[in-house]
């Protein structure tokens, strides 16, 4: 199984989907989850239940807070959290 997954871009991919990461990918070191529809919750689940993971991609993700993110990172876990211009 591979360290590194991603699911950039789904639509689809909202807490649900992160549920079933958590639950069945346990060796995953980096998920890029940019332009999903996860939220704090699925965030708070990847992090407790991936005990290898180093690295969350969270760009562009608008339906989790900074609340989520700042956990995450007291988890000493690197979060990349930001937004494209969209002019």
């Amino acid at each position: 199984m591979s360290s590194i997954w991603g699911l950039e871009g789904s639509r689809y991919f909202a807490d649900d989907m992160a549920f079933v990461v958590a639950d069945t990918m346990k060796d995953l070191l980096h998920v890029d989850l940019r332009l999903t529809r996860v939220t704090g919750c699925g965030v708070k689940r990847l992090v407790q239940a991936l005990p290898q993971l180093k690295l969350l991609n969270l760009n562009d993700c608008f339906d989790v807070n900074s609340d989520a993110v700042d956990w995450a990172r007291s988890q000493g876990i690197t979060v990349l959290f930001q937004f494209a211009d969209r002019r």
